[in-house]
C-alpha cells in the first residue's frame, strides 16, 4: 500500500502579451495553490504466481480539481 501528498504553490506571474490567429486574448494567470492526495495497492493474487494487480487512486483540489484513477496488471516471466 502506498500514499502520497504534494501541494503547489505558483510564482504569480503573468504572460505579457498573449495573441491567437493575430487576435489578442486575455494572457493567462497563475494565481491559486493545488494540491494532491493519493493512494494505491499492488497485490499477487497467490504466492508463486508471476501475475500482480494494482489500483490506484489520486484527487486534486485547489485552482486544479478532479480525481484520476489507475488499474494495472503485471506479468513476470
Amino acid at each position: 500500500m502506498a500514499i502520497g501528498a504534494a501541494s503547489g504553490f505558483p510564482c504569480h506571474t503573468r504572460a505579457g502579451r498573449a495573441t491567437t490567429n493575430n487576435v489578442p486574448i486575455d494572457a493567462p494567470s497563475m494565481k491559486g495553490d493545488s494540491g494532491s492526495g493519493g493512494a494505491g495497492a499492488e497485490r499477487t493474487p497467490a504466492e508463486k504466481q508471476a501475475l500482480t494487480l494494482g489500483v490506484g487512486v489520486q484527487g486534486y483540489f485547489g485552482q486544479k480539481e478532479g480525481v484520476t484513477g489507475t488499474l494495472q496488471a503485471g506479468y513476470k516471466f
